[in-house]
């Protein structure tokens, strides 16, 4: 954007959904303020979570509560972005919220719906033998 958008740290990709954030700082010459966006978008296509599912991939869901209005739900598909306070670092993805931390150091949830398709948990285990 004119403002100077940037993405500042790495991005974190769960099933086939990749989140990062970005930031526009303030004018002021070394600011903590501005605003930023928490993004969400098919890895392979920058499309809106589930704007190409069909019968053979994962059902169509908001990862977000997009609108604000305190659930995720239909009226939350077709977006990528929810613009908000900025924050630093990378989105953690933590059961069903996404944590962050804003520019004061204080932490950001956000609740969020990764769907059903993809593993998790303790998927593999390899035993260290000392010989």
């Amino acid at each position: 954007t004119a403002q100077g958008e940037r993405i500042v740290a790495e991005s974190r990709l769960r099933s086939d959904i990749i989140f990062f954030n970005t930031i526009i700082p303030e004018v002021v010459k070394c600011g903590r303020g501005g605003t930023g966006w928490l993004m969400a978008m098919e890895y392979d296509t920058g499309l809106p979570p589930s704007a190409t599912a069909d019968a053979s991939s994962r059902e169509s869901e908001a990862p977000f509560d997009f609108n604000n209005d305190g659930v995720i739900d239909d009226d939350d598909k077709g977006y990528v972005g929810k613009e908000r306070d900025p924050v630093i670092g990378a989105p953690n993805p933590i059961g069903d919220v996404t944590i962050d931390v804003d520019t004061e150091g204080d932490p950001v949830k956000e609740d969020t719906n990764f769907g059903t398709n993809f593993a998790q948990g303790r998927l593999g285990w390899q035993e260290m033998i000392r010989r």
